[in-house]
């Protein structure tokens, strides 16, 4: 990925092994400049120790955003 803007995402599906649903997964490769980000972000913060800790709050910071910015609230 380098220095580009981009972000890579692979999708894969498991298998809960208790009830045999289907679940997704994602893998998100941390690189380039979103990697840089993060390293700041992590530096800055002080409480993060890895990049899943960082991308999770990222990550529900963002759904929390979306949600409230939505119109019709059915989430």
């Amino acid at each position: 990925m380098e220095d580009s803007n981009k972000i890579v995402m692979f999708t894969e599906e498991y298998e809960n092994e208790k009830s045999g649903d289907k679940i997704p997964g994602v893998t998100i490769l941390i690189d380039g400049k979103f990697k840089q980000v993060l390293d700041v972000i992590m530096k800055k913060e002080g409480k993060y120790h890895n990049y899943t800790e960082v991308v999770r709050d990222i990550l529900f910071m963002g759904v929390n955003e979306y949600i409230s910015n939505r119109g019709d609230k059915e989430i």
